[in-house]
C-alpha cells in the first residue's frame, strides 16, 4: 500500500515530585508546579524552558528538562534545589548538554546512582559528578536499544527495563537484552 502517512505523537505527561510539591510537563509544553493547594491551579515555573519533551528530578534535586526549549536533543537542568534558576553561573549548578544518537529524546528515568535518558536511537546515563560540569554523560547503548516510545520504561529494584525496537532491554549498570 502506498501513500503518505502522518505520525501523531500522543499528549503524554511526565510528573515528578519536588519535595512535597508536584511538578508536571505535557509533551511539547511548559513545566508546571502545583503546591498541593486544592484551591489553586498549577503554575508555570518561572525561568524554566518551554516546549519540553519531558522532565525528571534527580536524587540531588535538580529538575531536568529533556528535549528542552524545542531542541529535541537538549538536556537542561536548574540549579540544585532552586527550580526557578536555569541560567548557568559560577554561583549555581544550572546547565545544559546536547546529546547525540537519534533524532529526539523520548523520555528519562531516575535509577539507583544515575539517570537514564532515552532517544529513539540511543541510551545515555546522566550521573551527578559535582564540580563545574555538574553531570557526567555516558553513551551506553545505540541502535535497537533505543526506546520504542515515551512510556516504554520502568524501574524496579534499581534495574530499569524498557522495550526497544525489536527486544526488551535492561540496565543494571550495563545495558543488556
Amino acid at each position: 500500500r502506498s501513500g503518505t502517512y502522518i505520525l501523531l505523537t500522543p499528549r503524554t505527561w511526565s510528573i515528578q515530585s519536588w519535595g512535597v510539591f508536584a511538578i508536571a510537563c505535557p509533551r511539547g509544553g511548559s513545566i508546571y508546579e502545583w503546591q498541593l493547594n486544592i484551591g489553586t491551579r498549577a503554575v508555570v515555573i518561572s525561568g524554566a524552558p518551554t516546549q519540553n519533551v519531558c522532565i525528571l528530578v534527580t536524587e540531588e534535586k535538580h529538575l531536568v528538562a529533556l528535549g528542552a526549549a524545542n531542541n529535541k536533543l537538549l538536556v537542561q537542568w536548574c540549579d540544585q534545589d532552586a527550580n526557578t534558576t536555569w541560567t548557568p553561573a559560577t554561583t549555581n549548578t544550572a546547565g545544559s548538554r546536547k546529546i547525540t544518537g537519534g533524532s529526539e529524546i523520548l523520555c528519562g528515568i531516575k535509577t539507583r546512582g544515575t539517570n537514564l535518558i532515552f532517544t529513539d536511537g540511543a541510551v545515555w546515563t546522566m550521573t551527578f559528578i559535582g564540580g563545574q560540569d555538574v553531570f557526567g554523560f555516558d553513551h551506553v547503548a545505540t541502535g535497537a536499544a533505543g526506546i520504542i516510545g515515551p512510556n516504554g520504561a520502568a524501574e524496579a529494584g534499581g534495574v530499569v527495563y524498557w522495550m526497544g525496537q525489536n527486544d526488551f532491554w535492561l540496565f543494571d549498570g550495563v545495558v543488556r537484552p
